[in-house]
C-alpha cells in the first residue's frame, strides 16, 4: 500500500470497508501507508484495523524479529518495535485523514473466557463504528429502517 494506488489498479473513492488485519505494523512508511488506504475508501466508508498495540519487544522482537518484513518501519520512527501502542494510533489515523478511533477492544485471551455458549450459532455481530461520524449522529430513516431489519431478523444480537 505504499505505492501509488493507480499503479495497483485500484480505485480512489471506490470501497465501503477496508478490513486491515495485521499488515500495518509491517508498513515502511506507516503514515503514507494510511493515507493511501484513506484515498480508497467512500465517504462514510470504514477502515476495520486489527493491530498489535502492545510494544513488548521480547514477546514479538524474540518471536518475530527474523523474518523477513516484520519490521520494515524502523527508519520510520519505530526503533523499538513494529507496533504503535494504542495511544498512539488516534494521532497517526487523523493526522493521515481519519477521524481517530471510534472503539478499540482488547485482547480477551480466547472465547473461552466469554463461554462458547455466550455466543449463538448463527448470531449477529453488529459493530457501531465509522470513520467520518458515529453512525447514531445522522440517524435518516432509511437507517433506522436498516437497523429495524437487523434487529427483526436476527434472533440475537451480539
Amino acid at each position: 500500500m505504499l505505492k501509488n494506488i493507480k499503479g495497483q489498479r485500484l480505485t480512489k473513492g471506490s470501497y465501503d470497508v477496508i478490513i486491515a488485519s495485521l499488515v500495518f505494523h509491517a508498513a515502511r512508511d506507516l503514515a503514507q501507508t494510511l493515507r493511501n488506504v484513506r484515498r480508497l475508501l467512500k465517504p462514510g466508508g470504514y477502515l476495520l484495523l486489527l493491530e498489535i498495540t502492545e510494544n513488548d519487544q521480547m514477546r514479538f522482537g524474540l518471536l518475530f524479529g527474523g523474518l523477513q518484513g516484520w519490521w520494515l518501519g524502523y527508519d520510520d520512527g519505530r526503533a523499538l518495535s513494529p507496533c504503535v501502542g494504542l495511544e498512539e494510533w488516534p494521532t497517526l489515523l487523523k493526522l493521515t485523514g481519519f477521524s481517530g478511533i471510534d472503539t478499540s477492544v482488547k485482547f480477551i485471551g480466547s472465547l473461552n473466557v466469554l463461554r462458547p455458549n455466550d455466543l449463538p450459532i448463527g448470531g449477529t455481530v453488529l459493530c457501531l463504528t465509522d470513520i467520518e461520524e458515529p453512525v447514531l449522529r445522522s440517524m435518516d430513516p432509511d437507517k433506522l429502517r436498516g437497523f429495524q431489519k437487523v434487529f427483526k431478523q436476527s434472533t440475537s444480537v451480539l
